[in-house]
């Protein structure tokens, strides 16, 4: 497994949790978030998503089984947060 962290500008509700999900339905790989509350969820389960309760100002860790698909992931997550190192 791949992790990377974020630290998330947007709150994931409504419309930009939707938006999320529907770009990281279309990547082959298993991905898993990992929020600040230390609760794993299925990176591409809306309704996982939601009870997360991601706001602007979390870190979150994103697991990726696929290595290959690391450069999607991070554009993707580049638009509603930045890449902690």
């Amino acid at each position: 497994m791949y992790n990377i962290k974020y630290l998330i500008n947007k709150d994931l509700v409504n419309r930009e949790a939707i938006n999320l999900i529907f770009k990281l339905n279309n990547l082959k790989t298993n991905l898993y978030i990992l929020n600040n509350k230390k609760r794993l969820i299925n990176g591409k389960s809306l309704i996982g998503l939601l009870q997360a309760n991601i706001r602007g100002g979390d870190i979150i860790t994103v697991s990726i089984e696929d290595s290959t698909e690391t450069y999607n992931i991070k554009n993707i997550f580049n638009n509603i947060g930045r890449e902690l190192k």
